[in-house]
């Protein structure tokens, strides 16, 4: 999935990366030729063994990209609310017939259908028509036989990820970022006055809420 990147979170969260500090100039080695040839004569195995060991020790992790981070969790669990990835890709899924005129497919929106086959043998995919984004039914009206199997190719999802479903990976990517070290899951203030004291809900839910109308049912 990619339909937010670290750029959009840097703009959405009017943050920017640091610009890498230059890196420092090497002092000039002083070391003088006949120290340098006392050294290789006299130490010449110690030489040897802290190469090695500088060899050994050159594994170093890979540097962590936080925004990165953040942005990929924060649509894996777009995806996983709405109950498909919203971007536009080919999907090929297999049916079993249950006697009914409808059948749900994984993903929406439902674009085209380009290739059935029933049983193995190969069909005819305009005789299927979409209804209600992830839906189809054959336009004559038959139904799918129970216990047939139907294998589907078609394409789903939307070319251009709609605003409010690419704001509310962000808002959920600048919730990790912020959260980072600390909590801000679940955060409390205190009233003077009357002593009462209010909890402030800070998890993804709340921001998931707002694309409830793209949520896959079936």
């Amino acid at each position: 999935m990619n339909f937010i990147t670290k750029n959009d979170l840097y703009a959405f969260m009017n943050k920017y990366p640091d610009e890498p500090e230059p890196a420092p100039t090497p002092e000039p080695d002083t070391t003088s030729q006949e120290e340098e040839l006392g050294a290789e004569a006299g130490t010449g195995t110690e030489t040897e063994g802290a190469e090695t060991q500088e060899q050994t020790n050159d594994d170093t992790p890979a540097e962590f990209d936080g925004p990165d981070t953040y942005c990929k969790s924060a649509m894996e669990q777009v995806a996983d609310y709405l109950g498909y990835d919203p971007e536009l890709q080919t999907y090929t899924q297999v049916i079993k017939g249950d006697g009914g005129t409808l059948a749900a497919l994984q993903a929406m929106p439902v674009n085209s259908i380009t290739a059935l086959s029933i049983d193995g043998a190969t069909g005819d995919p305009t005789t299927l028509e979409v209804e209600k984004m992830n839906y189809i039914c054959f336009k004559d009206n038959s139904v799918f036989q129970k216990g047939s199997r139907y294998s589907i190719t078609f394409t789903a999802g939307y070319e251009s990820v709609p605003d409010i479903i690419k704001t509310t990976a962000l808002q959920i990517a600048s919730l990790l970022w912020e959260s980072a070290g600390g909590n801000l899951a679940v955060s409390s203030q205190t009233f003077a006055d009357t002593g009462s004291r209010v909890f402030n809900n800070f998890t993804a839910d709340r921001f998931l809420k707002q694309i409830a109308k793209y949520k896959r049912y079936f």
